[in-house]
């Protein structure tokens, strides 16, 4: 009955994809292992950043900013290491 009540109210969904929205956010942020490795913001969060970068025709350039301004990133440390 409550949970029949619970889907019924207009605002239960917009509220529901908001929280996991948030929830999402707080996982990779916070619990991702991947949380030392520096960067963009949006880049840590969703891939849709790299996606973006690649439809602007400019990964390449982007990508020599974020080395030259963060270091190493994980995946080309992974591809410089000796086997």
């Amino acid at each position: 009955m409550l949970l029949a009540a619970l889907l019924s109210n207009p605002l239960f969904y917009p509220i529901a994809l908001a929280a996991s929205a948030v929830g999402w956010v707080v996982h990779q942020r916070v619990y991702s292992p991947y949380v030392a490795i520096p960067g963009p913001f949006w880049a840590s969060i969703t891939r849709f950043w790299y996606l973006q970068r690649i439809n602007a025709k400019d990964m390449h350039r982007c990508t020599k900013e974020l080395h030259e301004k963060h270091g190493i990133c994980a995946d080309t440390e992974r591809e410089s290491e000796p086997d």
